[in-house]
């Protein structure tokens, strides 16, 4: 007999079903932690391209105030970049 008792070899007396509940728990930190990271990758992207949306319809408008573009043109940009 072992020091540890005759279970020991059985992941410390709790059998297959504590290593199948580890194996469980560790697979979903993991796609926790993946998960988290994409979602903070997507929202800093979101406010990036809103950002740079809003940049693009201020230069926008100072060209049609300008007078470099016409309103025409300025309605098709404008329905570009927003799309």
């Amino acid at each position: 007999m072992c020091f540890w008792g005759w279970r020991f070899p059985y992941f410390w007396n709790g059998g297959f079903w504590n290593m199948s509940f580890m194996m469980l728990l560790g697979l979903f930190f993991w796609i926790s932690i993946i998960l988290l990271i994409v979602y903070a990758i997507r929202s800093f992207s979101k406010g990036y391209i809103r950002n740079n949306k809003e940049e693009f319809l201020d230069t926008l408008k100072k060209r049609l105030s300008l007078g470099e573009i016409t309103y025409e043109e300025y309605e098709k940009l404008k329905k570009i970049i927003l799309e």
